[in-house]
């Protein structure tokens, strides 16, 4: 999900909390959606494992050639 890619917490849950409302959905889709819950209920903001998704995320802007002055601020 994108939202959990890009450290969108409260954008991810609301997308999560969507797909309870999906009756037929995937058992996997419930599995994954429940891991990244957990993923999300252990992130503290600046800490290291915050910093590495950070530096992943700009790595990826950089990938694809997205070197504005919003990849230059996250870099700061």
């Amino acid at each position: 999900m994108t939202e959990h890619a890009l450290m969108l917490k409260a954008d991810a849950l609301r997308s999560l909390d969507r797909l309870d409302d999906v009756a037929d959905a995937p058992e996997r889709y419930r599995a994954v959606a429940h891991a990244m819950r957990l993923h999300m209920a252990t992130w503290k903001i600046k800490d290291l494992d915050w910093v590495g998704r950070k530096m992943g995320n700009i790595e990826r802007r950089l990938d694809l050639s997205r070197i504005g002055p919003n990849t230059q601020k996250q870099q700061k």
